[in-house]
């Protein structure tokens, strides 16, 4: 029997070549069709949940936001609860001003060489209660405290001794004051008064705050500024508010024959610090608080009141804001409304 042999076309040949799909290459093929799928669902379902997250927020953010013709109607009519009294409190850098009257005037303190060694014994113990050396002056000693705070390096030290952020804040938070042992409060005071005029400070205080102020004042709302900065200059930076001394506090050192001395006047006004303070000076939590570091420094003092407002607060203080449903002051330096 004669056996006839066909030529192979191209087809037929690279069928040959490559061999023909298996059951086993179809099924694998269509399995990493529907794995890809799956993989496409996911990146536009989390595509999905994060766009609605963002207009969630925006759209939170609307709600809570508050101009200063709202603001000054909530001021004058809310009611004053059992639970609260006729009381105000204010944070001061970045609440009722866009600056750092506190940290300018130390700043320049350093660099012109103003401070006074008669501190240096006190930040030299700060120093070694980390386990850090002693400096020769007092310049030296707040660069290596400044260094030590900026690199972290601090808050490790400090976690080693069972000491938590705000422990380790609280104890170096009076390094700017021991700068001006030995200075007369009235010193301190002008010199603030000084900068304020020569920068154009005024001109940079938040023109709605003055509003709330006065509105609260007519009502005969007890005011008070309520800072972390040193007293002094706080003192001088809330009288251009119309604030009057004891109105306004901050970080203050025990004074003696008319000087400062290095002793810390408590509570040291961080965090609890401020409420504590604020008790103590309302008689009672206050009916209204204003700040804008409302995760960190002014959160305690914020909590207290029955209207807390975040005042121009960003990044994790305006998420913190958003989470505490606190109202929100944006634009206190015009007044304009949201």
């Amino acid at each position: 029997m004669n056996t006839v042999v066909r030529a192979a076309g191209p087809a037929h040949l690279e069928s040959l070549r490559l061999g023909a799909p298996t059951a086993a290459t179809v099924k694998w093929k269509i399995a990493m069709t529907r794995a890809r799928q799956v993989v496409a669902i996911e990146v536009l379902l989390r595509a999905t949940l994060v766009l609605a997250n963002a207009l969630l927020m925006a759209c939170s953010h609307a709600e809570a936001t508050i101009g200063t013709r709202d603001l000054l109607a909530l001021v004058r009519t809310t009611p004053i609860d059992a639970g609260h009294t006729a009381c105000a409190v204010f944070d001061a850098d970045g609440t009722l001003w866009d600056f750092d009257l506190s940290g300018t005037l130390t700043e320049q303190t350093l660099v012109h060489k103003r401070a006074s060694d008669a501190g240096l014994p006190a930040l030299n113990a700060s120093l070694q209660s980390f386990g850090l050396p002693a400096a020769t002056d007092i310049y030296a000693a707040a660069q290596a405290m400044t260094k030590a705070y900026e690199t972290k390096q601090l808050y490790a030290i400090g976690e080693t001794q069972g000491l938590d952020e705000d422990a380790v804040n609280v104890r170096i938070w009076p390094q700017y004051n021991w700068l001006y042992v030995d200075q007369r409060p009235a010193e301190l005071e002008q010199l603030a008064t000084q900068l304020m005029v020569e920068q154009a400070y005024d001109a940079r205080i938040f023109a709605g705050m003055r509003a709330v102020i006065g509105a609260l004042r007519e009502r005969q709302f007890h005011v008070y500024v309520i800072s972390g900065g040193v007293h002094e200059f706080v003192v001088a930076g809330a009288a251009r508010l119309g604030f009057s001394p004891v109105e306004a506090h901050g970080l203050k050192l025990v004074v003696q024959d008319g000087r400062l001395t290095p002793q810390v006047v408590a509570p040291v006004p961080y965090k609890q610090g401020k409420a504590t303070l604020a008790l103590q000076l309302c008689g009672g939590k206050p009916l209204f608080a204003f700040g804008d570091s409302v995760a960190t420094g002014d959160a305690a003092m914020l909590q207290l009141a029955a209207i807390p407002v975040a005042v121009r607060p960003h990044g994790r203080h305006l998420t913190a804001a958003h989470t505490q449903q606190m109202r929100i002051y944006e634009h206190p330096e015009t007044g304009d409304a949201p």
